[in-house]
């Protein structure tokens, strides 16, 4: 598994700025988000150049496993 495989969640604890970072596979978010009662709609990525290669912003694309930043698309039915 490598870092861009790898979803990252940070939680607060006592003080606002004592962080916990707890990092978590992207299959083990998928695997545990209905047990919390989420359905999940969609992956995005971005990141998946070196910025030097880049020279503007990335856009985000659908998907996964190709950048380093992923982001989950998930609700919570009512």
């Amino acid at each position: 598994m490598t870092q861009a495989h790898a979803a990252a969640t940070i939680s607060t604890h006592r003080h606002r700025f004592d962080l916990a970072l707890v990092v978590t596979t992207l299959c083990e978010v998928e695997r545990l988000l209905p047990d919390a009662g989420f359905s999940l709609r969609s992956w995005a990525q971005t990141l998946a150049r070196p910025l030097a290669e880049n020279g503007h912003i990335e856009p985000a694309r659908p998907g996964r496993g190709e950048g380093a930043f992923v982001v989950v698309d998930a609700v919570r039915p009512s």
